[in-house]
């Protein structure tokens, strides 16, 4: 009897263990993908977009829903005068965090160096409507 009370408390542990590992794992990769946020974050305070882009999109790679890598990546594209791709990542960003204000301002930026006025000015609205006492974005 306590034989067999072991190997079900046994077995218990292993189903508890199991069951944290699945979490455990998904932490592991927010940790690296925080990582190669901070070096990519680094790179672009560095002036070097291309070391961004490599980090950043590792980072990406391992929590695409990180809002606020699609921006970062955005500012290093736009450094790189890749303005397609920084308005995409702006609005991957805008998607997964729609009060992220920041993004619609470089959003409208960009917009604007492609000539798309409506579109800069739709952006710049939502800037303004998110943090209507940010000064820069009057400008």
């Amino acid at each position: 009897m306590h034989r067999q009370q072991l190997s079900r408390t046994w077995l218990a542990g292993v189903i508890v263990v199991a069951g944290l590992l699945p979490p455990l794992a998904e932490a592991a990769k927010r940790k690296d993908a925080e990582t190669y946020y901070a070096e990519g974050s680094i790179s672009l305070v560095d002036g070097k977009p291309d070391a961004a882009l490599a980090s950043l999109g590792k980072a990406i790679e391992l929590n695409p829903k990180m809002a606020e890598a699609y921006y970062k990546r955005g500012l290093a594209y736009s450094q790189l005068k890749r303005v397609d791709e920084a308005i995409a990542d702006y609005s991957q960003a805008i998607t997964l965090d729609p009060r992220m204000a920041k993004a619609y301002m470089v959003r409208a930026f960009a917009h604007d160096e492609q000539s798309h006025i409506n579109a800069a000015i739709a952006d710049y609205g939502a800037g303004i409507t998110l943090t209507p006492k940010n000064a820069e974005a009057y400008d």
